[in-house]
């Protein structure tokens, strides 16, 4: 068992107390941004119907999300995330700039995303995750 020492569970303790905290921030930037544009809810985050957002109702709608790793200079790309994963990415704010990337056969419009000031990434300023 994990929780053998007080030490561990004093870790256990503080991870879920991060990961609680997360969840509060994500729900309350998109509650913030919503109140910003004179809205209250989100069309199609519950059952296809609008929903007053919650921290659970968001990560299951951006829970299928998927990525794919760069490679070199590429940043990460997440490959056609749906309209209600679009306005839930403008609503905490990650969505930033739109860019085309040309795909084997097609050609897709895609999203850039870059860290914004003052918080810290995975990836440089210069580049980020992309959505296509």
């Amino acid at each position: 068992m994990f929780c053998k020492s007080n030490r561990r569970i004093a870790a256990l303790v503080t991870v879920i107390c991060l990961a609680l905290l997360i969840f509060c921030l994500i729900e309350r930037q998109v509650r913030r941004s919503l109140a910003e544009q004179g809205e209250t809810t989100v069309a199609g985050l519950y059952a296809g119907r609008p929903a007053i957002p919650t921290g659970r109702l968001i990560l299951c709608a951006l829970a299928t999300i998927k990525i794919i790793p760069g490679a070199g200079h590429d940043p990460p790309v997440i490959p056609q995330p749906a309209p209600l994963q679009l306005r839930l990415l403008d609503l905490l704010g990650r969505r930033r700039q739109l860019h085309h990337r040309r795909g084997i056969a097609t050609q897709a419009q895609g999203l850039l995303l870059t860290p914004t000031a003052g918080t810290s990434a995975c990836w440089p300023a210069s580049t980020g995750p992309r959505y296509t």
